[in-house]
């Protein structure tokens, strides 16, 4: 079953957009449709296949052609004219045979005469022949005609793109030149193969269907791969200036910055480089400020004043650097002994602790 080109309208407003459309199984099983195809796109393939198949080249080595058929038709007409020549003879030779016989030997006569008749129907048909193949010849391109096909490969581009040419014309035309198409489908790629009218067979370059847009938004996995590679030790804005100089792009082809990196990341669940610090340290026994805080008994802002002086030892701080901000963690050197904790309870005691001693010496006074 052949494709149907129909046409489909999402509004009354909007004009009419057509596809090529395959029903056989559909009508034959009540299945779905086999395949539809944009028929813009297919047919702007067509049109480029045969305006390119109607430029200049094209026509003047058809007129070399033409030269060489010439050519060999002249010989070919030598031929015919030798064996014309022949039956001639032939014929005259029977001629002759027929009047020379003796008239009372009318069954000689008859077939010689018979033999005569036969020879001159062979010389009219040899004559007719000729006479038509040379009609054949006259009426092939002369040359005012040849220059004026030569003109139309000008023209035919612009008559074929023209808007007073209706899709009934360019039918007629593309008739003239092909005998049938194929068209077979595998995802969002098209493949059109042709039947000349000469009986050569071809295929066009592959016609590529748009892809819906939830598609065409993703980000190409290469990049995908190269990002999360990255991340691992760099930062955002980091991250983006190597996929640049390394010829990444986004879906619009745009370069890449630290915002739509983070975008991306988070569309595709991939961890941030302070994440993964963050991670590698817990695994490493860090914490942060208040959960350090928590465990040990002391003020978040304890811990951070600890771990930033030098020469106190009690508290381990590992430095998270990133794009403008600093993230720090933290740790006991020894979390299995309580003498870093009880030092820390003893330097800095809780607020309560005076509030609680001097209400006991006003009991005792």
């Amino acid at each position: 079953m052949g494709p149907l080109y129909t046409s489909a309208r999402s509004t009354r407003n909007e004009p009419a957009r057509y596809f090529y459309v395959c029903k056989h199984q559909l009508v034959r099983y009540g299945r779905k449709v086999c395949q539809t195809i944009r028929a813009d796109l297919v047919d702007a393939a067509i049109s480029r296949f045969v305006v390119d198949a109607m430029n200049r080249e094209t026509i003047d080595l058809a007129i070399a052609v033409r030269e060489q058929v010439r050519t060999e038709f002249a010989e070919a007409d030598r031929q015919r004219a030798h064996r014309i020549e022949a039956i001639r003879y032939e014929a005259d030779l029977a001629r002759r045979r027929y009047f020379e016989v003796d008239p009372a030997n009318r069954l000689v006569a008859a077939t010689l005469e018979a033999d005569w008749n036969g020879r001159l129907r062979e010389l009219d048909e040899a004559c007719r022949e000729r006479e038509a193949r040379a009609l054949a010849r006259h009426a092939e391109l002369s040359n005012p005609r040849v220059e004026r096909i030569r003109a139309l490969t000008r023209d035919f581009e612009r008559v074929w793109t023209a808007s007073a040419t209706t899709h009934t014309d360019r039918k007629r035309l593309l008739g003239l030149l092909i005998e049938d198409a194929i068209l077979s489908r595998d995802g969002h790629e098209v493949k059109v193969e042709l039947r000349m009218r000469g009986g050569k067979a071809l295929t066009l370059d592959t016609v590529h269907l748009p892809r819906p847009m939830a598609q065409v938004r993703k980000t190409p996995p290469d990049t995908v791969a190269a990002l999360a590679r990255l991340l691992e030790t760099h930062t955002d804005e980091a991250t983006a200036l190597e996929l640049n100089r390394a010829g990444h792009r986004n879906w619009k082809g745009e370069s890449h910055t630290a915002k739509r990196v983070c975008h991306t990341r988070r569309r595709y669940g991939l961890p941030s480089f302070l994440e993964r610090e963050r991670t590698r340290l817990r695994a490493k026994g860090f914490a942060s400020a208040p959960e350090l805080a928590v465990r040990i008994g002391v003020t978040p802002g304890t811990v951070r004043t600890i771990g930033r002086a030098p020469d106190d030892d009690r508290i381990e701080r590992a430095v998270i650097a990133t794009d403008g901000r600093r993230y720090c963690m933290y740790r006991v050197p020894d979390p299995g002994s309580n003498r870093h904790s009880d030092q820390l309870g003893e330097r800095n005691p809780s607020p309560a602790e005076p509030a609680t001693a001097s209400n006991a010496q006003q009991g005792a006074s």
